[in-house]
């Protein structure tokens, strides 16, 4: 009785906060009808990630039919924010991109594989997990996509260069929260590490009840993974600032840079230390002379060699969490095979449409007893799968595997341009040069973890693809008003000539 009594008034206390944010909620609508046409969509956006990743839902939280956290709740504010935007001040998408669609096509397919194997099966249930893995970066994504809209006359086109502007100095301040949450970020993982723990804010981190990773350089998401993933892309962002800065940037961003790396190894996570370095070499790479590649890429190949022939052992047994050994860690790298093979297996049984979102642990149970390869595949029953595109593979199939891999493919080669072209100090190209790190980042630590079940990894993926769109959109458009301007000055260069011509033979 007593314990029935206390969980009643743990759901009391439960629904009355929620109608408590609901009221909150619509009490701050007025407000950002005020604020609206003063608020940059890509800055709100940014704040949102940066608490999410610090003041998630470990660090506060309200339980009831869906989880509630600081970033959650201003996530409903920037839903109401954008429409707001688009039905008084008619923002909207200037030009729908094919990744547009792909993103939306994606959110549906999930969305219908969970309504058709279960919304509440799994653990969590499916439709949760599509809310804050699918739904809320989809929200992110659109957030950066919207935009003001324009017209002919002179003065909407004083108004076009006036947002793109805008636009650009939002990017900048975007890219400067980033690098200051990745410095906290890489200190707090320093100090995990080397035992400081008097040093580490918040105080959750240091919670012994959470098991799983401690010991590591794991950050307030409770994850060396996503807490490295995070910090590469401050990596990536001090690498951008530091080519567009004088000799006193340089000399700042570089040292921050430093600073992230130690941050990154303090994980203790392979896949973060191979993708933080493949991230910088790949940004680095492409601003030396041709001469130097070479002579890198041949003093790197003898390097990761000879490191590989004498540390082999080391680097794949080592201590790195207090409650593993490093024989467990061994181990770890051990079981992946085995985990490609029943997804392999599940893959045979159902390759178009999957076995349903979020659903791996419950369905994957009768692959673990197959006897055929005469491998202990029972050992990896405790575990989900640890390969980010298997994941989408046995969840989602085939359908749902293409269109994650088509968004990475596209925004690549979007990317790519982006770096390619344009000045260092341009928006366009930051964002060319962060899409195209932290891609490269994503796919290594991609194949030897499912990204997909770190709720913030998909967010800040999203958040940088719509950036990426956007920037390429706006890129598009100066390039094509620059042609038209420099057509219309040769015009009425020639229609000037014209009428001069008669006149000074008159004359």
């Amino acid at each position: 009785m007593p314990g029935l009594r206390r969980a009643g008034r743990e759901c009391d206390l439960a629904f009355g906060m929620s109608w408590l944010v609901i009221l909150f909620v619509l009490a701050s609508l007025p407000w950002l009808l005020v604020v609206a046409p003063r608020t940059e969509p890509v800055r709100f956006a940014a704040i949102i990630l940066a608490i999410g990743t610090v003041l998630g839902p470990n660090f506060f939280s309200i339980n009831g039919p869906v989880q509630l956290s600081l970033d959650r709740i201003l996530l409903a504010g920037l839903v109401m924010l954008m429409a707001i935007r688009v039905l008084r001040f008619g923002d909207r998408i200037e030009s729908l991109s094919r990744l547009d669609v792909v993103v939306v096509l994606f959110a549906v397919w999930s969305l219908a594989n969970c309504a058709v194997y279960g919304l509440t099966k799994g653990d969590p249930p499916a439709i949760a997990r599509w809310l804050f893995t699918v739904a809320v970066p989809v929200v992110i994504y659109f957030s950066v996509r919207i935009r003001p809209t324009t017209g002919d006359s002179p003065e909407k086109r004083t108004d076009s260069e006036s947002r793109d502007d805008n636009f650009q100095r939002s990017v900048q301040w975007a890219i400067t929260i980033l690098i200051t949450l990745c410095v906290y970020l890489a200190l707090t993982s320093v100090f995990e590490q080397r035992g400081w723990r008097g040093l580490v804010f918040p105080r959750f981190i240091n919670d012994p009840e959470h098991w799983e990773f401690f010991g590591r350089g794991r950050g307030p998401l409770l994850n060396p993974i996503g807490n490295g993933m995070v910090i590469t892309l401050g990596l990536c962002a001090c690498i951008v600032r530091f080519f567009s800065s004088g000799r006193v940037g340089k000399i700042g961003y570089g040292s921050l840079a430093v600073i992230m790396l130690a941050g990154a190894m303090c994980t203790m996570t392979r896949s973060v230390w191979m993708g933080a370095f493949l991230a910088a070499g790949l940004l680095c790479f492409s601003r030396v002379p041709m001469r130097l590649r070479i002579v890198t890429i041949v003093a790197g190949a003898v390097l990761i060699g000879a490191m590989f022939a004498g540390l082999k052992d080391h680097l794949l047994a080592f201590k790195r969490d207090e409650s593993l050994s490093a024989a467990q860690t061994k181990e770890s790298v051990e079981l992946r095979p085995l985990l490609a093979l029943v997804a392999y297996e599940m893959f045979k049984d159902r390759p178009i449409t999957g076995h349903g979102f979020g659903q791996y642990r419950q369905k994957a149970k009768p692959y673990h007893t197959i006897r055929s390869y005469d491998m202990p595949l029972e050992k990896v029953r405790p575990y989900v799968q640890h390969n980010l595109f298997l994941s989408y593979l046995t969840d989602l199939g085939l359908v749902g595997l293409c269109l994650h891999l088509f968004v990475l493919v596209g925004i690549f080669c979007l990317a790519w341009g982006l770096k390619s072209t344009g000045k260092d100090d341009t928006a366009a190209h930051a964002v060319g040069m962060l899409m195209v790190g932290w891609l490269a980042a994503y796919f290594v630590n991609g194949m030897f973890h499912d990204l997909s079940i770190i709720t913030t990894m998909t967010s800040y993926l999203m958040f940088l693809v719509g950036l990426t769109v956007t920037s390429h959109q706006v890129q598009a458009v100066g390039t094509a008003e620059a042609s038209a301007g420099v057509n219309r000055r040769a015009a009425q260069t020639v229609a000037d000539g014209k009428v001069a011509g008669p006149s000074v033979g008159l004359a």
